[in-house]
């Protein structure tokens, strides 16, 4: 069957499930935890709220996971320390050290350290993987920064220069380069397990990290979670959309374009963090969000040349 005879319900379905258009709803969804985020930090502690998001995920996703799981569970203990390792780094490190970021930094210094991820992971995949750092890619990386610092600055670059320093954006220095090693180390190390499967010991492993510092915060008076409609909602979204949906989405979406590329989706946060902000806080959107978001764009499409030039060449 030829592509003009393909059912628009295919085509819409090849649509959906493409690496391109997948790598947009993580940070579609991890834009609406940080808007969340930031509200929970009034009601609750950083570590009580990743302790509940990841518990709550994996209860929900137990049940349908299971029995694959323990199907799957002599590759899973012959690569135990390495899915530790993943766990920790993504689950646990990353979100708890966000949230942390969040509740002594401004969300525009957090967003602006954040927006290095894409050079840290080109820089870790150089390393350890001997990938090519390309014109294409640093340009790309030139393109998409630059895209996030017109967001952040509201269109006047010069409001840059006035930030101030926090301790929060040495703990968001950290989350990005925990999240980096992790993007880097599931590319370099593909085990073959089923996605579901993967993300059920992801959060198995790294939930122990949330569980440590969550009963460390129980310890010292904190950890209270305020049993209202509003706060459980908090955790049911972080839960549901920016951990299992969320989660899905990258780890399938990494494994088909690589840690370099899928590294510039990040830098989307900011932009739909604004778009998302109009409904939530009534802040209309200005033209600069627009500029911002192409630019963005544009540093993943030149970062994507080397790539197709790669797959032409047969290699």
């Amino acid at each position: 069957m030829s592509a003009a005879q393909t059912p628009p319900s295919s085509q819409a379905a090849g649509l959906l499930t493409s690496p391109w258009v997948m790598m947009v709803i993580p940070p579609l969804l991890w834009a609406g935890n940080a808007v969340v985020g930031r509200l929970a930090m009034a009601q609750m502690s950083p570590y009580a709220l990743s302790f509940w998001r990841w518990s709550f995920a994996l209860l929900l996703l137990l049940p349908f996971t299971l029995r694959s799981t323990l199907a799957h569970w002599g590759v899973i203990r012959a690569n135990a320390l390495h899915l530790i390792s993943l766990g920790v780094l993504s689950v646990g490190a990353y979100n708890t050290l966000l949230y942390m970021a969040l509740q002594t930094s401004t969300a525009v210094n957090v967003t602006l350290v954040g927006a290095v991820m894409p050079l840290v992971i080109l820089l870790l995949s150089r390393i350890l993987l001997g990938e090519a750092l390309t014109v294409w890619r640093v340009a790309g990386l030139a393109a998409s920064f630059f895209g996030v610092a017109v967001v952040l600055a509201r269109g006047d670059l010069s409001r840059l220069t006035a930030l101030d320093l926090h301790r929060g954006d040495g703990l968001m220095l950290l989350a990005v380069l925990a999240w980096s090693v992790f993007s880097v180390r599931m590319k370099a190390r593909p085990l073959g397990l089923p996605p579901m499967v993967f993300l059920t010991v992801q959060m198995l492993t790294g939930l122990w990290v949330a569980v440590g510092a969550y009963l460390w915060d129980l310890g010292t008076g904190g950890g209270q979670v305020p049993m209202t409609l509003e706060a459980l909602s908090m955790i049911a979204y972080t839960a549901i959309f920016a951990s299992l949906v969320a989660f899905l989405a990258w780890n399938r979406g990494i494994v088909r374009l690589g840690a370099n590329l899928s590294g510039f989706y990040v830098n989307l946060i900011p932009v739909f963090t604004a778009v998302l902000a109009v409904p939530v806080l009534g802040e209309p959107l200005q033209a600069y969000h627009f500029i911002g978001m192409g630019l963005i764009f544009a540093g993943i499409g030149l970062a994507a040349v080397r790539g197709k030039q790669q797959k032409a060449e047969g290699r």
